[in-house]
């Protein structure tokens, strides 16, 4: 025997709207990745390098047979400051196939901070210039995921004659200068024998 008082039923009114429980709504918010997709964070464009030293043009001079030291500076962002690839080019090859293959050698890699940026900085040394190395293009060139930038630079002999001359007057000003002493030296007047002279007279007044 059933008990039929035991059973409660709820009228449901059919103009009243039905509230959807938190549970759906919960789901419904996961039946679609696309809508979450849209609200994730967007990480940081990475900025292309900058080549801040030498500048773009730049004559390099050095006397016959001395040494010269090129630096190339760049300032990445800190977080693309290892990966950012910093080289020389001789010529437009690398240094290892270019003609000065033994007389010069890059190196040195070195990154520092400055405020929020790192600079990036790539030394090139030429042992020895020589006439063969007149207008040479030198050029460098940084690169990351944000882009590439390269600066061109020439490699020219300093004109020795200037410094000839130079050195030519100032050795002939200490030659003057020695000579003029000399010659006042050896024709300065003898004064003494006279003071002398004019004394023993004075004395033989007395």
């Amino acid at each position: 025997m059933f008990d039929v008082c035991s059973h409660k039923y709820t009228s449901v009114d059919p103009e009243t709207p039905s509230t959807p429980s938190p549970t759906l709504l919960h789901l419904s918010s996961t039946s679609h990745p696309q809508i979450l997709s849209s609200s994730t964070v967007h990480t940081p464009a990475i900025r292309p390098p900058v080549i801040v030293s030498p500048k773009n043009g730049t004559v390099f001079e050095s006397l016959h047979g001395s040494g010269l030291e090129l630096f190339c500076k760049v300032l990445t962002g800190c977080q693309t400051a290892e990966s950012t690839v910093v080289t020389w080019l001789v010529n437009g090859q690398s240094v290892e196939s270019s003609y000065l293959d033994g007389r010069a050698l890059q190196g040195g890699r070195r990154v520092t901070r400055e405020s929020e940026v790192c600079q990036v900085e790539l030394r090139l040394l030429v042992v020895a210039v020589t006439d063969e190395d007149v207008n040479t293009e030198l050029k460098c060139v940084a690169q990351n995921e944000g882009g590439r930038q390269e600066v061109v630079t020439l490699l020219q002999l300093e004109d020795s004659s200037f410094t000839w001359l130079v050195v030519a007057v100032v050795a002939a000003s200490c030659f003057l200068t020695v000579v003029s002493i000399f010659l006042y030296v050896l024709f300065k007047p003898k004064r003494t024998k006279k003071m002398d002279y004019f004394l023993a007279r004075q004395n033989s007044t007395f």
